[in-house]
């Protein structure tokens, strides 16, 4: 009797069982996404994302859905407790954003859309911004993530104004449903940001409204004025910042008549750097930049 035929048995079913346990290997650190460690979780995301397609099994969704609503409240919390002083990244690593931030990213993909209640977790998380997440959310649900957009523009919290004021200047340059309450709704929380006292909250609402035009936003005429004017207003900002991001987005106006105002900010606007010895006048530069934009053709 010879023991080929058994051992061409054994070694087939050996590699079977192997084809097997690596097939079911992904799934195994799933259930570690309820872990009450963050590095637990971080750590059970980064081996399922090896293997995207474990995220399509049946109950993966829900799962997915359920930790993203727990890193929200975590970085959020975190941010709060703190005042602001803390973020998780501080606490739990430098891995912890990447791993948060992916988990998002996985979720606006694998999560059923379909649910309100997963359209709203991603665009009320840190990463609903300028991002895949707010762009698909602002495209495809304006209506329902707006008012979120909204309250988070407005409320003056740690993380959360930020995201909402990027989201609601995506929703600016992506929704075609809004109804003009809305969309008047979108253009007051956008131009109120962008006189705010804040230095961080008004210089980023006025960047965030130019990549908007930039992009090739397709509003009608009373809106883009309404913009306009808010940018020429934001020009007398006491924040430097805020004046410089404001004549470039008025250079993407290419109204001639804006070609007094930019001329007396390139001849005396105050603000000023030193640099190596040098002196610089930021704002001055920007208005130059602009005028010399007006000139071209």
């Amino acid at each position: 009797m010879t023991l080929r035929p058994l051992a061409g048995l054994l070694i087939t079913c050996l590699v079977t069982t192997s084809s097997v346990a690596a097939q079911r290997s992904p799934t195994a650190p799933a259930e570690d996404l309820r872990s009450a460690d963050p590095s637990a979780r971080a750590l059970a995301f980064e081996k399922l994302n090896r293997h995207p397609d474990t995220f399509a099994v049946a109950g993966m969704a829900e799962l997915l859905l359920a930790t993203v609503k727990q890193e929200n409240a975590l970085i959020y919390g975190t941010l709060a407790r703190s005042n602001g002083q803390e973020g998780v990244s501080d606490r739990y690593g430098e891995g912890y954003g990447e791993y948060a931030s992916g988990l998002s990213v996985v979720c606006l993909r694998y999560c059923n859309l379909s649910n309100p209640d997963a359209v709203r977790t991603l665009a009320s998380g840190p990463f609903a911004g300028s991002s895949v997440i707010g762009q698909t959310l602002a495209a495809r649900y304006p209506a329902l993530v707006l008012p979120i957009a909204l309250e988070n523009a407005r409320r003056g919290t740690f993380g959360r104004q930020i995201e909402g004021i990027h989201l609601l200047a995506e929703i600016l340059r992506l929704e075609h449903t809004l109804t003009a309450v809305q969309r008047r709704s979108v253009d007051s929380a956008l131009v109120s940001s962008m006189s705010s006292e804040s230095p961080i909250v008004s210089s980023i609402a006025v960047n965030a409204v130019n990549r908007t035009f930039q992009a090739g936003a397709q509003i009608d005429e009373n809106r883009r004025a309404a913009y306009h004017r808010a940018l020429i207003g934001a020009t007398k900002s006491v924040h430097t910042d805020t004046r410089i991001a404001a004549v470039r987005g008025i250079a993407e106006f290419r109204d001639l008549r804006d070609r007094a105002l930019l001329t007396e900010l390139a001849a005396r606007d105050s603000a000023r750097t030193t640099n190596g010895g040098r002196t610089q006048f930021p704002v001055r530069d920007a208005a130059s930049t602009a005028l010399a934009a007006l000139a071209r053709p």
